[in-house]
């Protein structure tokens, strides 16, 4: 077999993401080759192994707890290679890898992410608010995924989270990832592209045993009609808001008036009720 038999890059398999195995199985597709020949590297220590039989190799002594890279590559058995494949990546520390959200966002409820560790049983989320100094305003401890959504409204400000995975064996607690933080921003709601009309009328009130205006008849006498009532401006209590307000379509300055009308027709049907109306017409 010669060296254009053997030159695709093989494509590797497993481990991609952190794990709590410091003797993890690595695993490739087979490609058009006899052997295989594997390189791992930390940054400072290499560890290589060559003419494997099979797609697949493991350690035979454990790795140090931290990241590394490996590549694998096609033999030919003669001494002709193929080309190395794409680096993966594993941490045998089992530190995973948070993804999001990160930076500035507009949701009050995002989803947190976070790369699985294989070998977890569960995970442990915390999220800490960095606008007012105060931790954990989320901590979950049971989480069986690796998301969690937020269900209590975050307020515009910055915070910082972390997540750490626990053993499946022996329930020992891995490391905590290296935090991320985001901006929740000011959420617009929907309601704030709605103009809303709030009104106000003027409402006539008794004022009983005042006298009212004279009117001064031919014969230029003054007669005192009684109690009557006195225009004042009544504001709109807060139910009476909710009854009234009216929606107006963005860019339209048109009120629904009859709905204005209607409302106003019962608040005076209701004053008349209680004695606090005296219909004069």
């Amino acid at each position: 077999m010669d060296a254009a038999s053997v030159s695709l890059p093989v494509t590797v398999i497993s481990p991609v993401t952190p794990t709590f195995d410091t003797t993890p199985t690595f695993q490739w597709a087979a490609a058009t080759a006899i052997l295989y020949d594997i390189h791992l590297h930390n940054g400072s220590t290499a560890v290589s192994q060559s003419n494997i039989v099979g797609t697949s190799w493991t350690p035979t002594a454990p790795l140090s707890a931290e990241p590394w890279q490996w590549w694998v590559r096609a033999n030919a058995g003669t001494g002709a290679a193929g080309e190395w494949s794409t680096v993966a990546t594993t941490d045998t520390s089992s530190r995973t890898v948070l993804l999001g959200p990160v930076g500035s966002i507009a949701a009050s409820t995002p989803t947190i992410t976070w790369t699985a560790v294989e070998g977890a049983s569960r995970y442990v989320l915390q999220v800490d608010n960095l606008t007012i100094a105060t931790a954990q305003i989320i901590r979950e401890d049971n989480l069986t995924t690796n998301s969690f959504n937020v269900v209590a409204a975050l307020s515009s400000g910055n915070y910082r989270f972390w997540v750490r995975a626990i053993n499946a064996t022996n329930n020992a607690p891995g490391p905590w990832s290296i935090p991320i933080d985001f901006t929740v921003t000011e959420v617009k709601s929907e309601e704030s592209d709605v103009d809303v009309l709030l009104t106000s009328f003027t409402l006539p009130i008794e004022q009983p045993g005042r006298p009212s205006r004279a009117n001064t008849d031919d014969a230029g006498s003054a007669e005192t009609r009684g109690p009557s009532t006195r225009h004042v401006n009544v504001p709109v209590t807060e139910r009476r808001e909710e009854s009234l307000a009216q929606p107006v379509a963005p860019g339209n300055n048109n009120p629904d008036k009859d709905s204005i009308i209607k409302a106003a027709d019962q608040q005076i049907s209701r004053m008349v009720e209680s004695g606090l109306w005296i219909d004069e017409r």
